[in-house]
């Protein structure tokens, strides 16, 4: 009997344990199922941009970017409808706080030829003309700006005014001089300052400010070939508007609003250098430009050229205007049809930038390849000379210099005989890791990868495989900045910065993301 009873008692015992483990909690027996722990996901991303347009604005002059910027997309002089930033969000403009941009078309979108118009403070705002015919390759162009004080080939003039009324009660006149660049605005007494509406401006005070430049520029001072936007001559005329002076002139009230017209005309007067051929008694076109649209009034004014000034060897050219903006005044040539076409030799074309400077008042900076595009000649006369400078593109170091004006309307032959720099080539592979569980990784693909030696533009790197970036052009040794901005991840995963050593060994860097968590299985 004994044995019975402790066999009686072990299986009670056994059934006890037994009731526990499958996890009663009360006299009904009901069994509770424990939560199942959440499953850290990696996120899907996205694949590369089969086409992007990318580039930096830059100062005309020193190359340097300019951080803060703003890029207007156009069509014609109406916003595009065609853009969308990198995470295909439609956009007709774009801010930059370190000088690049980045941007697509939305898709099915035909667009040939996008102007974009840049403008930064204390910069001359410019439109270019971007060619987006071939979408088979990205398009990389640089834009460059030039500073609206005085300096480096500009030349700038301020004057400040009482304003009653909107009328301002004494004469207001300024003038920009240097060498070959005078330019003079004179509004008379009483004249009714007015927005763009017509509407007599508010404010007690207002100032006019005016910038200038020469006919020639160089590699390190501007010219009015920088200052004069795209869009003064078209790709199929037989003949061209040749630049012969120009000048941006604005006026601001004392709460910083655009004084656009007047209520009687302004006298402007443009230096003319001799050069150009004129004599006193001839008339030239003059052109302005609507900054806020893009657009371009052709032939709008009749400049009277005047007395010649021996000392600074140009013809005073006036006329009247009822508005402010950026004027050009113009003579008629025989346009250049067949483009600029390098003939390098000693290295290979697409490693090289050509600036090119003419006495004309044509300039052409940052073009890169064998050839400069339709949008870029626009300007040139059939019988145009220029000094032709060529730079390594990895370190931007003289390799040719024409040294004299030579004939570019056609081939140029470019024989480089400096040797460039040494570069390497390296990929840069980039892994997104779940912060929440760093066991959870993955390629970053589709992200937008860029690259840039200290106080240079940023170069955008293509994506051969999966969540690897190819780093070309690489001067050997020096320290890169990489910029790694991934798409399709949220507003909540920004830019990360790395550098590397350029040493022609792949390297690799990794983004931390907070990824999503779900609920059974893996």
């Amino acid at each position: 009997m004994l044995t019975n009873k402790k066999t009686l008692l072990a299986l009670s015992v056994v059934s006890a344990l037994t009731l526990t483990a499958c996890g009663s909690d009360n006299d009904d027996n009901v069994v509770v199922t424990p939560p199942t722990p959440p499953v850290v996901v990696v996120p899907e991303t996205p694949a590369a941009l089969s086409f992007t347009v990318s580039g930096n604005v830059v100062n005309s002059t020193s190359g340097a970017p300019i951080e803060v910027t703003k890029l207007t997309f156009l069509e014609g002089d109406v916003a595009s409808t065609d853009i969308v930033d990198i995470n295909g969000k439609a956009i007709t403009e774009l801010a930059t706080t370190d000088g690049s941009y980045t941007f697509t078309l939305k898709d099915g979108a035909d667009v040939t030829t996008l102007t974009v118009l840049v403008s930064a403070e204390g910069y001359i705002s410019k439109s270019f003309a971007l060619d987006l015919t071939d979408k088979s390759v990205s398009v990389a162009a640089d834009l460059s700006l030039v500073s609206a004080t005085s300096g480096n080939g500009v030349v700038a003039a301020t004057e400040k005014a009482a304003v009653s009324a909107g009328q301002v009660a004494t004469e207001v006149a300024v003038t920009a001089t240097q060498a070959g660049a005078n330019t003079n605005v004179t509004v008379p007494a009483g004249t009714t300052l007015q927005d763009e509406n017509g509407n007599a401006v508010s404010g007690t005070e207002v100032s006019l400010n005016v910038a200038t430049a020469a006919t020639t520029a160089s590699a390190t001072t501007a010219g009015i070939g920088d200052i004069i936007p795209a869009g003064l001559n078209s790709g199929t005329s037989t003949s061209v508007r040749q630049p012969l002076a120009a000048a941006n002139i604005e006026m601001l009230d004392n709460a910083g609003n655009k004084i656009k017209k007047f209520s009687s005309p302004i006298t402007l007067t443009l230096s003319v250098p001799e050069s150009a051929g004129v004599t006193t008694g001839d008339t030239l076109k003059v052109s302005s430009y609507d900054e806020d649209k893009a657009k371009w009034t052709l032939d709008e004014f009749t400049a009277t050229v005047g007395a010649f000034d021996a000392a600074s060897k140009t013809y005073a050219a006036s006329f009247q205007t009822s508005h402010l903006t950026l004027f050009t005044s113009t003579k008629e040539e025989p346009a250049c049809t067949s483009g600029i076409n390098f003939n390098v030799t000693g290295a290979n074309a697409s490693e090289l930038v050509f600036h090119v400077f003419s006495s004309d008042g044509y300039v052409i900076r940052n073009a890169t390849g064998a050839a400069v595009s339709s949008s870029s000649r626009n300007n040139l006369k059939a019988d145009a000379t220029a000094r032709v400078l060529a730079f390594d593109a990895a370190s931007l170091n003289v390799v040719f210099d024409s040294q004299t004006e030579v004939p570019v309307c056609g081939t140029v032959d470019v024989a480089v005989t400096a040797a460039p720099v040494t570069t390497v080539n390296e990929n840069f592979a980039v892994t997104a890791v779940c912060s929440n569980d760093t066991t959870k990784t993955t390629a970053l693909s589709g992200a937008i990868v860029k690259y840039r030696l200290p106080n240079r533009g940023f170069e955008q790197a293509s994506e051969p495989t999966a969540g690897t970036y190819a780093l070309t052009g690489l001067v050997e040794g020096s320290s890169y900045q990489v910029r790694v901005v991934p798409r399709g991840l949220g507003a909540g995963v920004g830019a990360t910065d790395f550098t590397i050593t350029a040493n022609g060994t792949d390297e690799s860097g990794s983004i931390n993301i907070a990824c999503n968590t779900t609920t059974g299985g893996n």
